[in-house]
């Protein structure tokens, strides 16, 4: 094999070596008009018990914000949302995948991340629903995005929820008291629990979750092998001009 040909190979083995995929991400946009903004603070969780703090600050209406969706032990994201002051409402909404595990006859809640990149083409938006009366001052929701992914609705203005429920929201369960997870749940029933919610609520939010992107990266062990490949075959180059030269 010629030493040309040598060196592109092993290039190209570095770099296939060095591709990373980014993590995949969240993102949170308030979007409703009669209202200025709010409090957000995104939170990783274990088993819907907050753990780790992802993002906090205040969410101007009409802006983006995102991050990245944390793998294990982390296997849920709660978005919290304090409505300005003046507008006098609170949302919770939160992303889960409930499964049940047959060998250990309980509810698991499954890891994000390789969820969403093994299913979501580039990403998938979900409705966030509130009251801006403020009428329900705390607003409790728990999504399952594999539900709603085999049926994404498109967003209405308001919605009638009843029982915790509403038909043009698959996979959601919206109630007024903190959502609990209940692991020892019969295998046919629903391992969440809420007070449900009965009334109307507006479209005040648009979530999304995304995959991550592979990008090149090279790491330091391909940085050495490209630097020791390059200097021998300056070296072989060399001293095959200086044998042609004394010859």
């Amino acid at each position: 094999m010629k030493l040309s040909r040598a060196l592109c190979l092993a290039a190209v083995m570095v770099a296939a070596a060095g591709l990373s995929a980014d993590a995949a991400q969240w993102s949170f946009h308030f979007t409703y008009s009669g209202c200025p903004g709010g409090n957000l603070q995104v939170w990783g969780t274990v088993d819907c018990q907050r753990t780790d703090l992802l993002f906090e600050g205040y969410a101007v209406n009409c802006q983006t914000y995102s991050g990245s969706v944390p793998g294990d032990p982390i296997n849920d994201i709660i978005f919290d949302f304090w409505w300005d002051a003046t507008c006098g409402n609170n949302d919770h909404i939160k992303f889960a995948l409930p499964g049940w595990n047959g060998d250990t006859e309980q509810w698991e809640l499954g890891e994000l991340p390789p969820w969403i990149d093994a299913h979501v083409d580039g990403s998938i938006d979900f409705p966030g629903l509130g009251d801006p009366t403020g009428t329900i001052q705390e607003v409790y929701i728990i999504v399952n995005p594999a539900v709603w992914i085999l049926d994404p609705r498109p967003f209405q203005s308001t919605y009638t929820i009843v029982n915790g429920t509403c038909p043009e929201l698959p996979g959601y369960l919206i109630g007024t008291t903190p959502i609990v997870f209940n692991p020892n749940a019969p295998p046919g029933g629903n391992p969440f629990s809420t007070t449900p919610l009965n009334g109307q609520l507006s479209l005040d939010s648009e979530l999304a979750l995304a995959t991550g992107q592979q990008v090149p990266s090279v790491s330091e062990w391909g940085l050495i092998v490209v630097t020791v490949l390059l200097l021998v075959a300056g070296t072989i180059i060399f001293a095959k001009r200086r044998q042609v030269q004394t010859s």
